[in-house]
């Protein structure tokens, strides 16, 4: 099995607590008080797998620390902290488990993938 996927599995129940409050921590795209915020959260849960830095223009790069074998080359990954979703929209569509799946605001797009 792919040493990242094994990794994964073995951590499954964390990372969808992690994705659980990565979707609670809103950050709608006009805010950036609360797109800093949301940030704020990513770094300290990426803390122990992967080093952070802030660019001048503010931008957040994380360099992870995978598991497995190291391999020749390098691998971009891009996303946002952003969400189209207004304050308060957990209220309304608050986070939710249930048949294989993850609901809530920015769950797809992009806090899952981030």
């Amino acid at each position: 099995m792919d040493p990242i996927l094994a990794w994964a599995r073995k951590r499954q129940a964390n990372l969808i607590e992690s994705i659980r409050e990565f979707v609670e921590c809103e950050s709608p795209s006009d805010s950036p008080r609360d797109v800093k915020r949301f940030m704020d959260l990513l770094v300290a849960t990426a803390g122990e797998m992967a080093l952070s830095r802030r660019t001048a223009e503010g931008a957040l790069v994380l360099k992870f620390r995978l598991p497995g074998a190291r391999k020749a080359g390098q691998l971009l990954a891009l996303g946002h902290a952003d969400t189209v979703w207004p304050m308060g929209t957990l209220g309304t569509m608050p986070f939710r488990r249930g048949q294989g799946r993850l609901w809530g605001p920015g769950v797809l797009d992009m806090k899952a993938g981030l």
